[in-house]
């Protein structure tokens, strides 16, 4: 690609940067539609090449005192199992990014909220919510009944609380009621929906899985989920890979022993602990996550 020598072109290159407060490399969506339960070694043999690299261009550009951060994104799941490949990819530097922190989603709404209104740090946070929503839906917190039909997913809540303010807006109301939180979680349903659906179809290949659970018991064993992904066409050894996809994605979770739903971000996005639940039952049950339920009907 070029006639120069590397070192020329590294020169010039690092001459360049310098004029800049800093640089960011960022490397996104390698691991898209990459399987949540094996990778091949081509896959493994990237990542490598990439981190390998990285540190290649951090060791030049710090030396030339150019401030520079590599980032390199995959999904936890990605991870584990690359930890597990290959010792040495646990020595770099790990940020997890997923939210498992339902306090930390609702500091989200309540400081953009704080944000929108120009008010003061010190104004507590039940009293900033109070400004512009309902303190309860059916019996429950607000911001809680959202949180559950998000799938802890931050730009799902987002889209409720915009839904819900475009209802009041639109109802003439003054502040956000119960009615229109409710329509907005039957709004964002058909949004999580679509993009779920297409997650499941980039690790399978196999599209539409998830619309076999239209009309169904929310909660639904194993054996029956085989059933219905059969009946609509998905190979019977295609099954497990998709039931494993679809518990990555957050659509279904295993009902514990004691009754309680466990989804993949009660566990950290930690796959191999889910597999555990699942492997402790001879025909485990599951629960569709509420997020979806309204449009699954």
């Amino acid at each position: 690609m070029h006639e120069a020598h590397i070192s020329k072109l590294r020169h010039a290159l690092v001459e360049y940067l310098r004029r800049k407060d800093e640089v960011w490399l960022l490397f996104d969506n390698l691991d898209k539609g990459w399987k949540s339960y094996g990778l091949a070694k081509n896959d493994i043999f990237i990542l490598r090449c990439l981190l390998d690299a990285n540190r290649k261009v951090t060791k030049t550009l710090r030396k030339a005192k150019v401030p520079y951060t590599g980032i390199l994104f995959v999904r936890n799941d990605v991870y584990q199992l690359m930890v597990r490949e290959d010792p040495d990819f646990g020595k770099s530097s790990r940020a997890a990014l997923d939210w498992t922190d339902r306090s930390q989603l609702k500091r989200l709404v309540v400081e953009r909220v704080r944000a929108g209104l120009g008010l003061s740090k010190s104004e507590e946070n039940e009293n900033v919510l109070a400004r512009v929503m309902t303190s309860s839906v059916q019996g429950e917190d607000s911001m809680d009944y959202m949180i559950n039909h998000s799938m802890m997913r931050p730009r799902a809540l987002l889209k409720i609380v915009s839904y819900a303010r475009a209802t009041a807006v639109n109802k003439g109301v003054e502040r956000i009621t119960a009615e229109c939180i409710l329509r907005a979680v039957e709004m964002n349903a058909d949004d999580l929906l679509v993009d779920a659906s297409n997650e499941i179809r980039d690790i399978t290949s196999i599209p539409d899985t998830i619309y076999s659970f239209l009309e169904t018991d929310s909660v639904i064993s194993k054996t029956q989920i085989r059933r219905l992904l059969e009946s609509d066409g998905v190979p019977g050894t295609k099954v497990p890979e998709v039931l494993q996809a679809m518990m990555y994605a957050g659509v279904l979770g295993i009902v514990r022993r004691n009754g309680d739903d466990a989804y993949i971000y009660n566990y950290s996005y930690d796959v191999k602990r889910m597999d555990i639940l699942l492997n402790r039952d001879e025909d485990p049950h599951f629960s569709v996550n509420l997020g979806l339920r309204p449009a699954l009907k």
